[in-house]
């Protein structure tokens, strides 16, 4: 692969000798007339340096030249480190999160692009190539993973010229946000039995269009002398009725559970509490 670059050059009048420096030499490779510009090639893996000199015709046709400008270096030895980003999937879900990433800021130094990538996966501290193929994964419910990839363009001896690593993604599927508890309907406070309608609100991108739809369900529970007691545990459903008789308060948590691949329950955290009181006796 070899990368093209453009130099420009401007002056009013005259022209310039372009150079290529080599070691200590300077060897002539094009002349370019006045505001002219000249591209020119640098593989990948290569690096090279170009002057210029400029220069004016006297009455007898002769060129009368500058000293030589500037060096200019043209650096494609490396590419630059790519930016990893998850781009598809998100949250956990059950069985197992697909998560697609995309590669930016991949080019070589100066410009090109590159031929193919290396993901890896971080285990144990070390990064263990999984592909080179795709940037699909799957990471199983309860579990937590790391990635980063490699690029690399071909030179023209086919050598693979390397980026460095780039940043690393967790995709983590390890654990199920904390739902929220919310009393929205039921008795009056001061009857007999007040009974209420508690619903969950599951929070986090595991949870598809509708609430729930990626829950496999919840447990209710009780706060008694500041130890949550199971009251109940429910599935296929987003709320719970509970009943507090008159002259008590109650007050309640849940947690929602997903099913892994083994049939294993995986939990959220404790939801907010929510107190019912029927103390009131007005």
């Amino acid at each position: 692969m070899e990368c093209t670059y453009t130099i420009y050059l401007f002056k009013t009048e005259g022209g310039y000798d372009v150079f290529e420096k080599n070691g200590t030499e300077y060897t002539k490779i094009a002349e370019v007339e006045s505001n002219g510009v000249i591209r020119v090639g640098v593989e990948v893996g290569a690096s090279k340096i170009f002057v210029a000199k400029a220069y004016l015709l006297n009455s007898e046709g002769q060129k009368l030249y500058s000293e030589y400008s500037n060096e200019l270096v043209i650096d494609n030895t490396t590419l630059k480190t790519p930016i990893l980003h998850e781009s598809m999937g998100s949250g956990p879900s059950v069985p197992t999160m697909w998560s697609g990433f995309s590669v930016q800021n991949y080019v070589s130094t100066l410009g090109g692009g590159y031929s193919g990538f290396e993901l890896y996966e971080k285990i144990d501290g070390q990064y263990t190539l999984i592909s080179t193929e795709k940037l699909d994964v799957y990471v199983d419910m309860g579990e937590s993973k790391t990635y980063v990839v490699k690029v690399y363009a071909l030179n023209t001896k086919g050598e693979k010229i390397y980026s460095d690593y780039s940043n690393e993604v967790v995709v983590d599927n390890s654990k199920i946000l904390a739902p929220t508890l919310t009393d929205v309907a039921g008795g009056v406070p001061g009857t007999e039995v007040m009974s209420r309608n508690l619903f969950i609100n599951a929070e986090g991108n595991y949870v598809e269009e509708e609430a729930l739809s990626a829950i496999d369900g919840f447990i209710l529970y009780e706060k008694i002398n500041g130890v949550y007691r199971v009251s109940c545990e429910v599935s296929g459903a987003d709320r719970v009725g509970v009943d507090v008789p008159l002259g008590e308060s109650k007050i309640y948590a849940v947690k929602v559970y997903v099913l892994d691949e083994n049939g294993q329950k995986v939990y959220s955290d404790y939801s907010n509490e929510v107190v019912i009181d029927n103390t009131n006796m007005q």
